[in-house]
């Protein structure tokens, strides 16, 4: 089983469950994993996880607003289930600067 990372994906976008988060919008991190069985690849596209697609499945994810970045990370790992089947996955979405009171990066939910 090979690993297949798609790391530092940034995304501005408007989760949240303030009415300034859904309105302003924030910065977003996203990191995909996706363990493929890599032992018998070819040089082909079609036997791999393309880029591009999983690219796509998260941007489609990231430009629908969302209470909650947890439920946006399921949504985007469902996605990839049904997209590439018997693969596992790792998805953290993380947000830049939360509005908590004070300072803090980021705050990250992987599932």
């Amino acid at each position: 089983m090979g690993k297949i990372v798609l790391e530092g994906m940034e995304f501005y976008a408007f989760h949240g469950v303030h009415p300034e988060e859904r309105s302003i919008g924030g910065r977003y991190l996203v990191d995909v994993e996706i363990f493929y069985p890599l032992e018998s690849i070819t040089d082909q596209l079609s036997d791999t996880a393309d880029y591009t697609l999983i690219y796509g499945i998260v941007a489609r994810h990231m430009h629908q607003p969302a209470n909650l970045i947890e439920f946006v990370a399921v949504q985007i790992k469902n996605e990839i289930s049904t997209r590439f089947p018997g693969c596992q996955s790792l998805v953290r979405v993380s947000k830049l600067a939360p509005p908590v009171g004070g300072p803090l990066s980021r705050t990250y939910v992987e599932v």
